[in-house]
């Protein structure tokens, strides 16, 4: 896709940082031509997210044609950036700046975001199946309607605060050690998800689906479970005593939580 770009345009800026800066970008590029025309594919619109992050035309043009499956993004700065339904396949973001990122609907499958900062990102519908998202910062972060399934790793990922209200994070994805205290998780898919030794205090998890799933050792204090399918959810043996006043309507027993009055009676 081409952009055209008039230096007038520019000119017109009011706010002086983003003439100043907008300029100096036009002039080394036009050659003294008062137009410039860009080819605009996933290197110039991740380039000039980096390179121009403070201007606000660039950032509107960012997530037209942002291709780049298995591009090489390791430690890019892209807080601010405009990659909606970008198509990121496989590629490695480890360490890198997403703060504040708009990934609405964006193909983020097989990623690497590991160590990653995306504090506060728009990520809705996002595709995040088979990511790796070990130890990146997810605070504040809005995954509604998200995909995490199939193998998607969280481990100690820092997901507080973040909206994760009807996400898909089945099946087994790996949430030990992740911190998700205050989240929203209401109607969530967690079946079969791991999520031991997790930190779930405060958390909404209304309506959420957490049949099958791994509670061993996982932090409940205040959360919310009214209305959580748990058949089959286990606690090893170990249902912390927080977990009773939690849960209303449901009874541990082995290790395994069962609907109340569906206990197995004890063999003599």
């Amino acid at each position: 896709m081409k952009i055209t770009i008039d230096r007038r345009q520019l000119i017109a800026q009011e706010d002086d940082e983003l003439r100043r800066e907008g300029l100096l970008f036009f002039d080394a590029l036009a050659e003294g031509r008062d137009e410039l025309t860009l080819v605009w594919d996933a290197v110039s619109a991740l380039w000039f997210s980096q390179a121009f992050p403070q201007l606000a035309w660039v950032r509107k043009q960012l997530g037209l044609m942002v291709c780049a499956p298995a591009a090489d993004l390791r430690g890019a700065d892209l807080r601010g950036a405009n990659l909606g339904e970008a198509a990121l396949v496989e590629a490695d973001l480890r360490e890198a700046r997403l703060e504040r990122a708009f990934l609405h609907r964006a193909d983020l499958r097989d990623v690497d975001l590991s160590g990653s900062c995306l504090r506060g990102a728009y990520m809705r519908r996002v595709h995040l199946r088979g990511a790796n998202l070990v130890g990146a910062d997810l605070r504040e972060v809005d995954l509604v309607g998200a995909d995490l399934g199939g193998f998607t790793s969280l481990h100690r990922a820092d997901l507080r605060g973040a909206d994760l209200r009807r996400a898909e994070l089945s099946p087994q994805v790996d949430l030990r050690y992740a911190n998700l205290a205050g989240a929203d998780l209401r109607g969530a898919d967690l079946r079969d998800a791991c999520l031991f030794r997790a930190d779930l205090r405060r958390a909404d998890l209304r309506r959420a689906d957490l049949r099958q799933a791994d509670l061993c050792e996982t932090q409940l204090e205040g959360a919310n479970l009214r209305d959580a399918a748990l058949d089959g959810a286990d606690l090893g043996g170990g249902a912390r005593a927080e977990l009773d006043a939690a849960i209303e309507g449901w009874a541990v027993q082995g290790g395994r939580i069962v609907r109340a009055g569906e206990e197995q009676p004890r063999p003599l």
